[in-house]
């Protein structure tokens, strides 16, 4: 929101569904809203961020980094092209 995590904490556990996508272990984020743990934000948590940034105009704007992709999505990225390559190999009789 506005440059700003909506997440209060950051979290990630280990996701089958996206591990089956590219054929490699890759962890997912897990979303933690009021001690419970969901696979995509709750409307809550995302409402409560909007809040959060509404009411907050007070105070001083906090310091951006400059985004960079985390680990996890490199690691997905890289498996599935490399999964999506193998088949198209395999469909065509060639190798990798």
């Amino acid at each position: 929101m506005n440059g700003n995590d909506i997440a209060v904490e950051l979290r990630e556990s280990l996701c089958e569904d996206c591990g089956t996508l590219c054929g490699d272990n890759v962890d997912c984020r897990v979303w933690v809203y009021n001690g419970v743990e969901y696979t995509s934000p709750p409307k809550e948590l995302i409402v409560d961020a909007i809040l959060r940034e509404v009411y907050n105009t007070g105070q001083r704007e906090p310091e951006r980094k400059a985004y960079q992709l985390p680990e996890n999505l490199k690691k997905y990225f890289i498996a599935k092209a490399y999964k999506d390559k193998a088949e198209r190999c395999e469909k065509g009789g060639n190798t990798i």
